[in-house]
């Protein structure tokens, strides 16, 4: 089957279940072009963010970003700003290498 490489793949809230990051990183290296990216946004709960970053750096250059947007980051949710939530979102970026990379 031929696939449609992308440049760019974006995703959100999908890396809270640890079993299908394996699944999941590896539809982003079959989708991808090689000079691709993915945008992820997810957020640190239950440490299943930093689980998948773990494993994306087997495949990926991997950034984190948690102060990408002032107006998110001093947002307050019941007077707490959102940054201190669990439910925070983060910004990842995966940049795709070649395995051997």
């Amino acid at each position: 089957m031929a696939y449609v490489h992308s440049d760019i793949i974006l995703c959100a809230d999908c890396v809270y279940d640890t079993e299908m990051h394996t699944p999941l990183l590896m539809t982003l290296r079959r989708f991808l072009k090689p000079s691709g990216k993915a945008v992820i946004m997810a957020s640190p709960r239950n440490g299943s963010l930093s689980e998948f970053l773990k494993a994306a750096h087997a495949y990926f250059r991997c950034d984190l970003c948690v102060e990408y947007d002032e107006a998110v980051s001093n947002r307050k949710v019941e007077g707490v700003p959102f940054r201190q939530h669990k439910c925070f979102p983060h910004l990842v970026t995966l940049d795709m290498m070649d395995m051997d990379g």
